[in-house]
Parts: C-alpha cells; structure tokens; sequence
C-alpha cells in the first residue's frame, strides 16, 4: 500500500438499481422466468455443489442470505446518502481493491 499515488475507483453498486442488485447478489430468489434446474444451474456456475444444494433445501441458509442481501442494499442506500451524499459513484483510495482481488485469485 503507497499513500502516494491515489486512486478513484467505481463502486458499481452504487450505480445498480434494485433490480440490478437483485440479480447479482440475491441467491435465493429465483427468477420467473426460470425453474429450479436452470436456477440450480445457474447458481452451480458460480458455487460448489453442496452450497447450491443449502441455498435450495435448507431454510437457514436461506434466511441468512436473505439477510446478506438486505444488508447489501442498506450499505448502498447509506454510501449514496450518508457517506458519499450525492458525489460521483467513486471513492479515492490508496489501493485499487479489484487488483487485489483478481490477484488472490490468480
């Protein structure tokens, strides 16, 4: 971490919509559109098959996702309210976290 050399980075939750929100990070609602294979398929995509398998069948692990998610949508109601009050959608930081995300993975 340098202090020297600050970067703005997007926070692309705060520019989703409900509706985009929803999409990406609430695993239990499964959409109209599809059944419960092509859900447990899409989930599969990106979770180990034992997960994919609470997610569907057990109701606490449900729940907590549910709460997740709702947690998630508060955090981003309070960042465009609170925090960032109506500045651009990015923050300035020393370190640029997707790198170091993309990095733990590598």
């Amino acid at each position: 971490m340098a202090g020297e050399h600050i970067e703005d980075l997007r926070i692309n939750l705060l520019e989703m919509d409900n509706k985009k929100a929803d999409a990406a990070f609430n695993f239990t609602a499964r959409p109209a559109n599809m059944n419960k294979v092509e859900f447990e398929h899409l989930l599969s995509k990106s979770m180990d098959p034992e997960i994919v398998k609470s997610v569907l069948n057990d109701p606490e692990t449900s729940l907590l996702l549910q709460k997740e998610y709702h947690q998630i949508l508060k955090d981003r109601d309070d960042l465009r309210h609170i925090i960032l009050k109506g500045q651009e959608d990015y923050v300035h930081l020393c370190v640029n976290v997707p790198r170091i995300i993309w990095n733990a993975k590598e």
